[in-house]
C-alpha cells in the first residue's frame, strides 16, 4: 500500500489514469479564494481524474491552512471550514472512502491552501509523471514528485481529527472581559476613582479587517484619595466597530448609559472612547481611553472570547 499526495495551493501536478503508485506520488495545487471557503473544483476534479483510479483509493487525509492576516481565532475557524468544503467535494467524488481532516490555521507555508492525502492499493507502472502549469497560478517546482511517505493506513488516520459535518458557520463570538483604570468624575465635584468593572459583549467578524461589537460594561468608581465624595456606579451600552489585523486590534465605541452615586442619585451619562490592543487566540488585552458626560476614562481591560 503506497501514498498518494494532493496538495491544494497553486499549481496542479498530475499523470494520466495509469500513472503508477506504487513507485511516485503526485501533487496538486488549488489556491483558496481570498478570505473564502471556494476553490477551482473543476483543477481538482480533472488533477484526480487523471491521476489515479478512484475505485483504488482507500483513505483520504485533509488538511487545510490560511494565509497570514486577522485574528488568529478567525483563521482558525476559516480553515476548519475550508477543510470542510474539501471535505465534502471529495465526498462527491470519492464515495464510501474513510476522511480524516486537520485545520493549521495560519501556516506561512502553505498560505491559502490545504494537502488532500490519499492512500491506494498498487498499481503497475506505466509511465513517468508529469508536471503541467495551470493559467493565473504560481509557477509549479521543479518535474521531481514528491517522495512518498510510508503510511500504516487505518492506524494513522485512527489519530487524525474527523471532519465535523456540524460545523457552525457563523462569524459570532461572545466576549468576556474585567477592566481597571483610573475614572475622573467631572460633573460637579471633580475627583479620580479607582474604577473595576465588567464587561460582557456579542461580536461579529465580517471579513479579516473588520469587526463589530454589542457590549454592556458595568464599573464601580472607588474614591482611594480620602476626599469627602461619594462613591459611584457606572452603567453602559457600548456599540463599537474595530480594524483588526495580525491580532492586533483598533476600534471606538459610543458609551449610552447612566451613573449613580451612593445615595442613589442617578443621572444620564453619554460618550465614548477609543479602544487599542492585541489578541492571542481567544484573550485580548485592550487600552481604553474616554469621555463622558461626568467623566474622563483611562482604562485596561483584560478578555476570554468564545
Amino acid at each position: 500500500m503506497k501514498n498518494i499526495y494532493l496538495a491544494i495551493g497553486c499549481s496542479i501536478y498530475f499523470s494520466s489514469p495509469t500513472f503508477a503508485l506504487d513507485n511516485n506520488s503526485i501533487t496538486c495545487k488549488v489556491l483558496f479564494d481570498f478570505n473564502k471557503t471556494t476553490f477551482d473544483e473543476k483543477k481538482l476534479k480533472d488533477c484526480l481524474e487523471q491521476s489515479t483510479n478512484k475505485k483504488d483509493v482507500k483513505n483520504i487525509e485533509i488538511i487545510a491552512s490560511a494565509s497570514k492576516g486577522g485574528s488568529n481565532l478567525y483563521n482558525k475557524k476559516l480553515t476548519d471550514k475550508r477543510s470542510k468544503a474539501l471535505n465534502q467535494f471529495i465526498s462527491k467524488e470519492i464515495p464510501n472512502v474513510k476522511i480524516a481532516s486537520s485545520s493549521l490555521g495560519v501556516n506561512e507555508e502553505y498560505g491559502r491552501s490545504g494537502i488532500v492525502h490519499l492512500t491506494a492499493v498498487s498499481q503497475n507502472v506505466t509511465e513517468t509523471p508529469k508536471v503541467v502549469e495551470t493559467p493565473k497560478e504560481e509557477k509549479p517546482v521543479e518535474k521531481s514528485v514528491e517522495k512518498p511517505v510510508e503510511n500504516n493506513s487505518k492506524e494513522e488516520l485512527s489519530v487524525k481529527e474527523e471532519v465535523n459535518l456540524n460545523y457552525n458557520d457563523n462569524k459570532f463570538y461572545t466576549n468576556f472581559s474585567l477592566r481597571v483604570g483610573r475614572d475622573y468624575y467631572t460633573y460637579d465635584v471633580h475627583a479620580p476613582y479607582l474604577a473595576t468593572g465588567a464587561e460582557v459583549g456579542v461580536q461579529y467578524q465580517q471579513n479579516n479587517w473588520v469587526r463589530y461589537e454589542l457590549a454592556a460594561q458595568g464599573n464601580v468608581l472607588t474614591n482611594v484619595t480620602g476626599d469627602p465624595v461619594l462613591n459611584l456606579y457606572t452603567y453602559y451600552a457600548a456599540p463599537g466597530v474595530y480594524l483588526t489585523n495580525s491580532g492586533f486590534l483598533i476600534g471606538v465605541r459610543g458609551l449610552a448609559g447612566a451613573v449613580t452615586n451612593e445615595n442613589g442619585q442617578t443621572g444620564r451619562d453619554l460618550g465614548g472612547e477609543i479602544r487599542a490592543g492585541y489578541e492571542y487566540k481567544a484573550f485580548s488585552l485592550i487600552l481604553d481611553a474616554g469621555r463622558t458626560e461626568s467623566s474622563v476614562r483611562f482604562g485596561m481591560n483584560i478578555g476570554f472570547k468564545i
